[in-house]
């Protein structure tokens, strides 16, 4: 089996970029995903190639935060709100868009992507802000995307841990089954900290897992995590061989 520790939101402010350094020279994670229409997505893609770190380094796709790349979605006030920032809930499951929705996300997302491979950034897998990927009519549009541009690996809906009922097991089960049809899933399971490090302890450690983590600064200058609230250290050091985590720029 292998891990990887992936780090969200490279690119969201300098701070963040800062503390997705350190953590990746600490080997508190392996690999991170940019943030294409974020304030500080510039910095970030510098600090890539400063410290050379661009087979690390994946898109984290946006229709969920800040402002769209293309000017088409912000019309659509299911993606946008009035001052044209994106306002896109997943309160309600999105099975169904319409063409122009359809076209409209499938040219935002590609712009992104764009935007990324024109910083010399050569992308090695895709997730997204939010899980906004895991919304089935959006799924489809980023598989596609996947396959034309050429990116090889696809995050999972998370499929390890506890607090997912019923209904949920069953879509994230038919969300991951397209993931891995379409042939760009690079791990097993995907989950919190936590979860992985029980699964791998359970199955000892014979399996490949995903682990996500949001390092940021605390107020005392400490690396920790923005979600969780706990020490990054602390909460990556339970899972067993965190330090040997790989990113999906290293899969065959």
């Amino acid at each position: 089996g292998f891990l990887i520790i992936n780090a969200d939101d490279f690119g969201l402010s300098t701070s963040v970029n800062r503390a997705i350094l350190a953590s990746l020279q600490a080997s508190l994670c392996s690999s991170t995903t940019i943030m294409a229409n974020q304030p500080a997505y510039l910095d970030a893609c510098q600090l890539a190639h400063d410290h050379k770190l661009l087979d690390r380094v994946g898109v984290h796709l946006v229709l969920t935060e800040g402002a769209p790349l293309t000017e088409a979605i912000k019309r659509l006030p299911r993606f946008c709100d009035p001052e044209a920032q994106f306002c896109l809930s997943r309160k309600k499951r999105v099975f169904r868009m319409s063409a122009s929705e359809r076209d409209a996300v499938a040219a935002e997302l590609s712009a992104q992507i764009t935007r990324c491979r024109a910083a010399g950034l050569p992308i090695t897998h895709v997730d997204s802000h939010n899980h906004s990927h895991e919304e089935f009519a959006i799924l489809s549009i980023v598989i596609a995307l996947a396959h034309r541009e050429r990116i090889r690996f696809c995050r999972l809906s998370k499929n390890c841990g506890s607090g997912i009922d019923l209904p949920g097991r069953l879509y994230r089960h038919v969300v991951n089954a397209s993931i891995r049809h379409a042939g760009l899933a690079g791990t097993q399971f995907f989950g919190w900290a936590g979860d992985v490090a029980e699964l791998m302890r359970k199955r000892g450690g014979h399996c490949s897992a995903e682990v996500m983590v949001h390092p940021a600064f605390d107020e005392h200058g400490c690396l920790h995590d923005s979600f969780q609230r706990v020490g990054l250290q602390d909460l990556v050091s339970q899972i067993p061989g965190y330090r040997d985590a790989i990113s999906y720029g290293a899969l065959p």
